[in-house]
Formats: C-alpha cells, sequence, structure tokens
C-alpha cells in the first residue's frame, strides 16, 4: 500500500493545487513553517505556521491520497497542504529498487 510520501510527490501536488497554492506551499515549507507531530506511513498531522496564523492539516493514505485543512473545505489542496505534503515527501523514507 502506498504511503503518504508516496503520494505527496511534487508532480500529484502540482495537479492538486492551483498554482497559488502550489507556490504558497511551496514557500512554506522551504520557510520552516511545517511542524510534523505524526508521522506515520499512512497518516500525517501537521500545524502550518503562517502570517495569517496556523492552520491544521491531515494527510492520509489508502487507495487515495487524502487531505484535510482547518482553513477550508474546497476540493483543490490549499497551501497549507502543499506545504505539508512536500515535508512528507521530502523527509519520508525513499523505496529501494
Amino acid at each position: 500500500m502506498p504511503s503518504v510520501a508516496d503520494f505527496a510527490d511534487e508532480t500529484r501536488l502540482r495537479a492538486m493545487a492551483d498554482q497559488r497554492g502550489y507556490s504558497d506551499g511551496v514557500a512554506l515549507a522551504d520557510a520552516g513553517a511545517v511542524t510534523i507531530e505524526e508521522f506515520g506511513p499512512l497518516r500525517v498531522t501537521a500545524t502550518v505556521n503562517a502570517a495569517d496564523g496556523p492552520a491544521r492539516v491531515e494527510l492520509t493514505a489508502g487507495e487515495r491520497f487524502g487531505y484535510a485543512c482547518s482553513c477550508s473545505d474546497l476540493p483543490e489542496a490549499c497551501r497549507h497542504v502543499v506545504a505539508t505534503a512536500l515535508v512528507a515527501w521530502r523527509t519520508g523514507p525513499r523505496p529501494t529498487p
């Protein structure tokens, strides 16, 4: 079964978020704004500290990638989801060939 980190690569995130959400998410990830609270293969929770306040994010993996953020219920991934997913992808284990 794929892990959260498997689903959260940059190509998939670009497809899930609009351009601004993706760019802002990358900036948040690069700035160290993401605090991972739980990091498991099937569930990641985090707080993203943005200029307009903190947001709680949950990422899940199963048959597909799921996400939720306290900032909205929009169908596309917000900047907080993108930031959290990028940090999970960057720090998660890589499968061995």
